[in-house]
C-alpha cells in the first residue's frame, strides 16, 4: 500500500526536526523581515512623495478673462487672460446638458460612479500598451484631465500619470462632481455656453450654428 505524500514535502517545506527544517525557518524568518522593510521603504517613500506635492490644486487661483457685461450682466466682450487663454466663469447650470452627454460617452463613461481613477480604463490602456508596443489610449478619466489642467504643463511620463492619479483622488475627495466639472476651464467649455452670443464672441473664428451643433 502507497502512503500518501505529506502535504509539507509537496509544499518543499523540509521535515521538522533536522538542521534543514532550522535553516528553512531562518530563510523564512529573513524573508518576511526583508519584506516588510522593503514595503515600509516603499510606504514611507510614496507617503514623502505625495506630501511634496504640496496642496490640492482647487482652482481658486485661475486667472479668467476679462469681460465687459451689460446691465443684465449678458457678456458684450471678452479678452483673453493673462496667460493667453480663454476662461469665462461657468457653473454646470450654463453648460448645455448635450455637451456633457457627449463628453461622457466619450471621455469617460463611469464619471459619475468612480472616485477619480478608472481601474478598468487603466488596465485597457496597459494592456494596448502591451500588446501594441505605443500608447493608444491614456486612460484618464476625467478627474484626472482636470487635475493635470489645474497644474503646471508637465510631460507625459509615468511620473507625471502618477501625479494624475493622487491630484484626481484629492479632488474627489474635496469637491463633488459638479464642482470638479466646473473646474475645466477649457476653450471649449466656454464655447458651448448656454449663450450663442457669448459663445459667438468669445470664437469670432467659429460659426454659431458649428457651436450649437449637437
Amino acid at each position: 500500500m502507497t502512503l500518501p505524500t505529506p502535504l509539507p514535502s509537496l509544499l518543499g517545506v523540509p521535515p521538522k526536526g533536522g538542521g534543514s527544517w532550522r535553516n528553512f525557518r531562518r530563510a523564512m524568518r529573513v524573508a518576511i523581515i526583508t519584506t516588510s522593510l522593503v514595503g515600509v521603504a516603499l510606504l514611507a517613500g510614496a507617503t514623502w512623495w505625495i506630501a511634496s506635492l504640496g496642496g490640492t490644486p482647487l482652482g481658486k487661483d485661475i486667472a479668467y478673462s476679462a469681460r465687459v457685461l451689460d446691465r443684465d450682466s449678458h457678456l458684450l466682450r471678452a479678452y483673453a487672460s493673462s496667460d493667453g487663454r480663454w476662461r469665462l466663469p461657468a457653473t454646470i447650470a450654463d453648460i448645455d446638458s448635450r455637451f456633457f452627454d457627449v463628453l461622457f460617452a466619450y471621455e469617460d463613461k463611469r464619471f459619475r460612479s468612480h472616485h477619480g481613477v478608472d481601474p478598468s480604463a487603466m488596465a485597457r490602456a496597459v494592456f494596448q500598451l502591451i500588446t501594441n508596443g505605443r500608447v493608444l489610449s491614456g486612460g484618464s478619466t476625467l478627474t484626472m484631465q482636470i487635475a493635470r489642467l489645474l497644474e503646471p504643463p508637465s510631460n507625459r511620463t509615468v511620473s507625471a500619470k502618477a501625479r494624475q492619479i493622487v491630484r484626481a483622488l484629492e479632488l474627489e475627495h474635496a469637491l463633488n462632481k459638479d464642482q470638479i466639472l466646473s473646474r475645466m476651464h477649457q476653450p471649449l467649455a466656454s464655447c458651448v455656453s448656454r449663450s450663442m452670443a457669448a459663445c459667438s464672441r468669445t470664437w469670432k473664428s467659429l460659426r454659431v450654428s458649428a457651436c450649437a451643433r449637437s
